[in-house]
This record gives C-alpha cells, structure tokens and sequence, in this order.
C-alpha cells in the first residue's frame, strides 16, 4: 500500500485517540509506509495520556531516537536517555541526563567527548575521580580559572610529582603550598620550599590556614625565630614558647605574645632572664608580687616605673620603701603617712622616724603635731631645742603642758611677750609683779599689783 493511501486513511480517522491507536499498530510492518509527521503526533498523544510504554514502542519501531529519548527522560530513565543522546553525539544532553541519573563518570566522559572540559572536570570530582578531574582542568580553555583546580585534583587523586610540575610551569608555586598544607602534605610542601628557598613563603601560607605546627617548625628549621614564636603562641605551647624565645633571642617577641595571653608569670620569667627589668616589673605587678617588683625595680634602677605601678595598684607602703631605698626621704614620709590608717599604725611610725633620722626637722614637728599626744609634744619640743628652734620648742612645750619650763625658756630668749602671755595663760599674776620690773615691763607689773590688790589685799612685799 502506498503512503498516500495510508496517509488518506489516517486522515479519515475522526479522533486523535483512533489515529494513535491506528499509528501504533502499523508502525515497524515493512510493507507499509507512515509518514513521520503521523508517528510523531501519535507519540505526542500517548505521552500525553500517559501512555509513555506505548509511546516508547512506537518511536523504537519508528526508529525515532530523541522521540524515545525525550520519553526515557519523561521516564526518570536518565541512563538510556543519556546513551541515545551520545550514540547520537548530542554530547551535552548525554552529559545531562548522566548528571541527573548521577552518572557523574558517564556524564564526564559524554562532556569531554564534546569538548565541554569544565563540566566534565565537575562530573569527574563528583565521582572522585580527581586524576580525570585534573587532566580536563588542564583542557580548559585559559582564563576559566581551574589552574588552582588542576592542582588539587592531582594532589587528590595522589598525582602528586604531577600537582607539583603543572604549579611550578604554571607560576603556581603559594597556590601549591596551600593545596599540599591543606591535604595533610605538609612534609612535601616543606620539601618543595627548601627546595625553591622559599620557606617565608610556605611559614606564611601556613598561618594563613591555620597549620601552625608546620608553620613553627619550618620557621625553626630555617631561623624565622619571631614567626617560630607566633605559632608556638598560636598552639598555647607556652612553655615551649619560653625556652625557645630565650635560646633563640627572641626573648622581646616572647614576652609580647606572652603577655597578650595573660601568661604573666612566664612573660616575667623571660624579662628577668633577658634582662628587660622594665618588662618584668610589669609581669610581677600583673601577678600583684608588688614587694618583688618593688625591690627588682629600685635595685634596676627603674624607680619611676615602680612608683607608677605602685600607686595605680594603692601600695603607699612600699611606694615608701622604694623612695626610701634611693635617698628620696621626702617622697618617702608623704607615701608612709598616706600608707598609715591611723596616727598609730606601724607607717605612721615609720614617717616619723624617717623624717627625724633625715633631718627633715619641719616634717617631724609636723607628724609630731598631727599626732598630738602629750609625749609627741615633748618629743616635739626636744626635736625643736635640738634643731635650734626656740619658737617651735616653746610652742609644743606649750602643747605638752610644761607652761612653767616654756616661760623660762622664753624668759632666758628675751621673750618678754611670750612671758607675759604664758603668766597669763596659767593666771601667775605674782609672777608678773615680782618679775615685772626686771624684765622691764613695769607698767604690766604696776597693772597686776593694783588689780591684785583690790581682791587679795596689798602686796607690796612683792616688790622690793
């Protein structure tokens, strides 16, 4: 029969579900002929009736393959959809549906068939194979930027010596150390670097990714001795840190990065050893050992820097002792009387004494004032006597309540008001009268008499 006349009968069919059905039964017979525009909206309309088996028939008979393609897909069948599509060299739709069926080795092998390296070089890292991954990084075309990619893949699938070739003629050397530090090769990375005597730059890629044993030991091996010191820091190998700092000489590094880590003790045991006495001053005043910090401070001949870590930490007492120590009586009473809670307490005692044994004689008179007990007035006055101070001595013998032994002093000083007022103070108006004369002051004297004399009678006896 002809195709016309198959074609006609077609024709006269009044529904499509009758010409599909007519389709589907003359399809594949070699004695007749069906137009391909007949088989393939018969397909369309067993597909669409969800009749896909039917419809998958039809287009294998009809030899129609992206018609059966198109309906393994519909299927979820990506494995035969993607193996039309490649034996029919559509390879990006082979490489699909292998992706989607997760097929990734058959989906890589369909791109790089086709030329598509960069989706191959994604299949191929999906299905772990990263030597495949890495040969179609290396077929991308240059700029798509899979270098870096190719050297991983290699490092990955255990191609190595090939990761290190591909960096090296690729200028890739930081992006090698990094990959080969990042997958546990650290060993290789630190050989590679020797090599190239370029071990900074392996030390800093290192810290870049937070190995920080390799970063130490390469710096070690190779007299970064400050680098070294940060990553010991960086593992908390303080200790180590300690030793190595000052066996190396880098004892300054050391005790930064010990003192950025509030390890105060080491940071000092540093200081002292190298001889920072100021950096050590400091360590002991963060432990609080301020009587140490006191001594090694004056004796290292840093005074200035005890007393300013001293006053912020309110040790008055040992802000005494450190003035004390240098010869600065002065500063030394104030800190000792700042230090005392009372005019009684051991401090207080020790800004007297001070100020006596430096002969600081007004600041003695002073404290001596500031206490005021009758016996620190009698000190008071001998300190006075001794320094000369007629005045002073009269004025604390006063205090002590020696009226009589202060009049004669000031009697024997030709202090002739200092006599009248202390008669007076005390009420020895006979004093004045018999004494009155001599002394010249015989108005005074003639002025008591009379006002004696008008309550205890005459007393002209007392005057001679």
């Amino acid at each position: 029969m002809e195709t016309n006349d198959v074609t006609m009968l077609l024709s006269t069919l009044g529904t499509d579900t009758a010409r599909a059905n007519a389709v589907s039964r003359l399809v594949g017979r070699n004695d007749i002929v069906i137009s391909e525009e007949y088989i393939s909206n018969a397909i369309d309309f067993l597909v669409d009736s969800g009749y896909t088996e039917k419809a998958l028939r039809v287009a294998k008979e009809a030899k129609l393959p992206k018609k059966a393609m198109k309906i393994y897909e519909i299927q979820g069948n990506y494995k035969k959809a993607g193996k039309i599509a490649q034996n029919s060299r559509i390879f990006d739709v082979a490489g699909k549906n292998f992706e989607k069926g997760r097929l990734y080795r058959k989906a890589a092998l369909a791109y790089q068939r086709g030329k598509m390296f960069d989706k191959a070089y994604e299949c191929y890292r999906k299905c772990s194979d990263y030597t495949g991954a890495a040969e179609a990084a290396m077929l991308v075309v240059k700029g798509k930027g899979l270098d870096k990619e190719t050297v991983e893949c290699f490092v990955k699938g255990k191609e190595t010596e090939r990761a290190i070739d591909y960096a090296l003629k690729n200028d890739m050397f930081p992006e090698l150390i990094s990959i080969l530090v990042e997958n546990d090769l650290g060993y290789i990375a630190q050989r590679v670097s020797s090599e190239k005597g370029r071990v900074d730059e392996l030390v800093r890629i290192c810290e870049e990714v937070g190995d920080y044993e390799l970063m130490t030991k390469s710096a070690m091996e190779s007299g970064m001795v400050d680098k070294a010191i940060e990553g010991l820091a960086r593992q908390k190998k303080y200790r180590k840190l300690k030793r190595y700092g000052l066996k190396s000489g880098g004892a300054p590094k050391a005790i930064q990065l010990l003192e950025n880590a509030e390890k105060y003790r080491l940071m000092t045991e540093v200081a002292k050893k190298s001889g920072n006495i100021e950096k050590a001053i400091e360590g002991l005043g963060k432990q609080g050992k301020y009587s140490e910090l006191m001594r090694l401070g004056v004796n290292g001949g840093m005074y200035d820097k005890v007393i300013k870590i001293l006053r912020m930490a309110g040790k008055h007492a040992l802000m005494g002792q450190a003035s004390e120590r240098v010869g600065r009586y002065d500063d030394a009473i104030e800190y000792y009387k700042a230090a005392a809670d009372n005019i009684h307490s051991p401090e207080f005692y020790k800004a007297i004494n001070l100020a006596s044994h430096s002969g600081n004689i007004d600041k003695l008179l002073e404290l001596y004032d500031e206490r005021g007990t009758p016996p620190d007035y009698e000190d008071a006055a001998v300190a006075a006597r001794d320094a000369g101070m007629t005045g002073r001595r009269i004025e604390f013998l006063k205090k002590a309540g020696k009226y009589k032994t202060a009049r004669e002093e000031a009697l024997n000083a030709g202090m002739t008001k200092e006599v009248i007022d202390i008669s007076e103070a005390i009420g020895d108006y006979k004093y004045l009268i018999k004494n009155g004369f001599d002394l010249g002051m015989t108005d005074t004297a003639i002025d008591k008499y009379k006002s004696l004399s008008k309550i205890e009678g005459p007393f002209a006896h007392l005057i001679s």
